[in-house]
């Protein structure tokens, strides 16, 4: 990569599971039910490139996504 920078892990360390927005904003008590809305269940690759994942699946433990 150019200057050493790997865009694909967005800043966040390699093997790291990532929440989904939804599941982020669950951890707060007063929108707990949003788990339920969180839609990132598997990881969406670019159609020509499979190698590179555009939307990585929600890491979060209440849909069995941590990996």
């Amino acid at each position: 990569m150019a200057n050493g920078t790997d865009t694909r892990t967005r800043g966040a360390e390699a093997g790291t599971a990532r929440l989904s927005e939804h599941c982020e904003l669950a951890k707060r008590p007063e929108y707990a039910d949003l788990h339920r809305d969180c839609r990132r269940l598997e990881d969406h690759h670019m159609p020509a490139e499979p190698r590179i994942v555009l939307t990585p699946r929600c890491g979060c433990s209440c849909h069995g996504g941590a990996r």
